[in-house]
């Protein structure tokens, strides 16, 4: 815990955007997501326009709710499908399972000294020894955080 807690920045923080980053990146090429945005910024054009329009007097308040509800209906439906496709994305749930461990994180002490079962298995999926003697801990996301022999030693 403390290891991760004095190197939250790094290991947390800077993971969570570059996973962000990545996600967004390989977003950008799919294809539905791409057809998704179009409709989106059209429809806000749309939205535009008729406010435009209703603003001027050129077409009646009655016409212009009915054309925005409806946009804003599609807008919804749209926003909530894009949502649902990225939450899809087993990176999402990664990241997502990242972000739950800095929010436990931010909760806590700025150090342990004594153990805490539950905060434990709140963070850490599975621990492996490694061959050096070092600790290798999996952390809830997939992230791996190796603890050389060395500093594995200091602690005990």
């Amino acid at each position: 815990y403390n290891i991760l807690k004095g190197n939250e920045k790094v290991i947390l923080d800077e993971t969570i955007n570059l996973l962000q980053i990545l996600k967004n990146k390989k977003s950008s090429t799919n294809e539905t997501i791409i057809q998704i945005d179009n409709e989106l910024f059209n429809l806000n054009e749309q939205h535009i326009a008729y406010s435009q329009l209703y603003q001027s007097g050129i077409i009646e308040e009655l016409n212009y709710i009915e054309k925005k509800n409806s946009i804003g209906s599609r807008i919804s439906e749209l926003r909530s499908r894009r949502i649902r496709i990225l939450n899809e994305d087993e990176d999402e749930h990664e990241i997502e399972e990242l972000r739950k461990i800095k929010r436990i994180m931010d909760k806590q002490e700025e150090y342990m000294t004594t153990f805490n079962e539950e905060i434990f298995h709140q963070l850490v999926d599975k621990i492996y020894a490694e061959e050096d003697k070092g600790l290798t801990f999996v952390l809830k996301g997939n992230l791996e955080l190796k603890i050389k022999k060395e500093v594995v030693c200091n602690v005990q």
